[in-house]
Formats: structure tokens, sequence, C-alpha cells
């Protein structure tokens, strides 16, 4: 399977991208869509009808599937230690209380491996992983068009649609 990813700086880019796909003959389960959370993804499923994943809860998903405590020596646990706010909420890990955030916080920060590994689990390569997911720290969109086997007329006609709707970064 050959795939496209543009990477877009705004929701309205990554809307028109999808729509354009759309109109040039891909369908919904032929792309993906991913964006660090819900305030940045919002607007783009109610306005496609392609799903949008959030990273932040691949992540956190991931990490539950995955088992196993927080280890004493990671932010969250320092950030345990030193204490939070009132306020800031509860999260659990594993039966564990957190402050809430803390493990978004260690999942965004934790050298990418959490993020990285949710994102091979679309189906995206080493390079490719790393490239959204530094994009998508910075708050970015990344939309992926794939084509059946090595389909290089599809995989163009995606780019030309990067290109046209203004992809930051085409990969």
């Amino acid at each position: 399977m050959s795939m496209a990813i543009g990477i877009f700086s705004n929701q309205a880019a990554a809307i028109e991208a999808v729509q354009l796909l759309e109109g040039a003959g891909f369908r919904p389960d032929e792309m993906k869509v991913v964006a660090k959370d819900r305030e940045s993804s919002g607007r783009i499923e109610s306005e496609t009808d392609v799903h949008v994943d959030e990273l932040n809860d691949l992540t956190d998903a991931r990490a539950d599937r995955s088992g196993g405590d927080i280890p004493l020596d990671s932010p969250a646990a320092a950030g345990w230690a030193a204490g939070f706010p009132a306020g800031l909420g509860l999260g659990t890990y594993n039966g564990t209380g957190y402050p809430a955030g803390v493990l978004a916080y260690t999942a965004l920060n934790d050298g990418g491996s959490g993020m990285k590994g949710a994102l091979h689990a679309l189906g995206l390569g080493d390079t490719a992983a790393e490239v959204c997911r530094d994009a998508i720290r910075e708050g970015s969109i990344v939309v992926v068009a794939e084509a059946d086997g090595d389909d290089s007329v599809r995989k163009g006609s995606a780019e030309d649609v990067f290109r046209r709707t203004g992809a930051a970064q085409i990969i």
C-alpha cells in the first residue's frame, strides 16, 4: 500500500484537503486524519465524514494496553511527588491516581515513543511517524491518503490535492 501524507497548519485547510480527496475518488476508509486533541479535531469531524484520531487519546489507549506502572523517574511521578494545585482533577493509570493532564504531558514529552508508536499503529513508517509526531506536537493536522498496492497515479493525485490546499509539508 502506498500513502501520501499532508501536514496542515489549520483545520480549514485539512477540511478542504479531505473534501478534495473525496472528489478525487478517495473513500473515507482510505483516509486518516490525525490531530493532537479534540480541540484540534472537532471542526474537521463535524464538517467531513472522515473520523479524526486524536493522538493524545491513541497514546493513552496504547499505554493502557501495554500495562505496567509509570516509572518512578518519569515526569508524571516527579509531578505527583511535587504536588499539584487543587482543582486540577485526578486521573488514573493502572489503578493509581495522578493529577489530570500528567499522562498527556508524559505522552507528549516522553521523547515521542508513545506518540510515534501510535502513529506506527496507524501504518506510518519510522521517518513519517517522526515527522508527523513533531508536527502534531506543534499543533498541525496530518491527513493521510492511502492507495492500494503501488498506485502511483492515486498517490500523485493525493499529493496534488495537498499542494493545492496549502500543505505545509508533503511526505
